[in-house]
């Protein structure tokens, strides 16, 4: 379900309670979390890359 169609569902008087909704922010909150780790694993590995590059112009 894209985040545009979530927000409209958010936005209905008489929805905010109902398990539809829950279940759409439960997804959303799993998908944001994948997306950070997925984020941070990334960033992770671009500075460990660029750290080993460092190192290697230095032995030289």
């Amino acid at each position: 379900m894209s985040m545009k169609t979530m927000m409209r569902i958010m936005t209905i008087p008489g929805l905010s309670g109902t398990r539809q909704l829950e279940n759409c922010r439960m997804e959303s909150m799993r998908h944001a979390q994948a997306n950070l780790s997925r984020q941070t694993r990334s960033r992770l590995v671009t500075s460990m890359i660029g750290r080993v590059k460092v190192e290697k112009d230095k032995a030289r």
